[in-house]
């Protein structure tokens, strides 16, 4: 059906439309150079999640589900919870930082996908997951509240932000961190300080967290969204 006045048309139809981004074009936000790229970074259903060690990696499969229902709903829905208008949507990094922000709930919230992670021990059974759809699919069997059980681990954050990205056509992979190093007022930045004789600074040091197991070898990691 279509009406015409002023010399607007107005299309009405019977199914939901969704505008997506789409790195095919290069004048989109989220173009990609190469049909390789948008291969592995948005079309690709099925990766890798490397666990474990620098010295003895792991890997599991994932299946990413970014072409189901429940990833692209879900998506939307974090976005409608925010409150973000739709002119603001056409910018990836606003969006980006929604749907990070919204994986986990923030204390004493539903406002998210996993419960808080303040609040909430790790899920039990949850090294059966596989899948994000299968996460996703629960939080909208909940009518989009957050899931029970636990908070989950930060490679099935990682992995669900990852889904939901590819699912608004916005390029996503997960990489995984070892060796890292972080402050405890949580600004990430590995500053070392020294004197004139080169010797550390133990007073602004002090901050750093340097745990016990790194003297011995075993790694800290970060599952981390590009």
């Amino acid at each position: 059906m279509k009406s015409e006045a002023n010399n607007l048309t107005l299309f009405l139809f019977e199914v939901d439309l969704y505008f997506l981004f789409n790195p095919w074009n290069k004048d989109d936000a989220c173009a990609l150079p190469s049909s390789e790229q948008i291969s592995e970074y948005v079309m690709n259903e099925h990766g890798q999640i490397y666990l474990g060690s620098s010295d003895k990696p792991e890997q599991i499969p994932w299946y990413y589900g970014q072409f189901e229902n429940a990833a692209l709903l879900t998506a939307l829905n974090l976005l409608d919870k925010a409150q973000l208008p739709a002119q603001s949507r056409v910018n990836p990094s606003v969006i980006l930082r929604i749907l990070s922000s919204r994986i986990c709930s923030n204390p004493g919230t539903n406002s998210g996908v996993f419960p808080s992670t303040f609040n909430n021990s790790i899920m039990s059974g949850d090294v059966g997951y596989t899948s994000s759809s299968s996460i996703l699919k629960q939080y909208q069997q909940r009518n989009y509240q957050t899931i029970q059980g636990g908070s989950g681990h930060n490679w099935q954050h990682a992995a669900v932000l990852c889904s939901l990205s590819r699912a608004l056509g916005i390029p996503c992979r997960i990489v995984t961190v070892y060796n890292a190093a972080y402050r405890a007022d949580d600004t990430e930045h590995n500053d070392v300080h020294w004197d004139t004789k080169q010797r550390p600074l133990k007073r602004l040091n002090s901050d750093f967290i340097w745990l016990e197991e790194e003297k011995r070898r075993i790694q800290l990691k970060k599952f981390v969204c590009f």
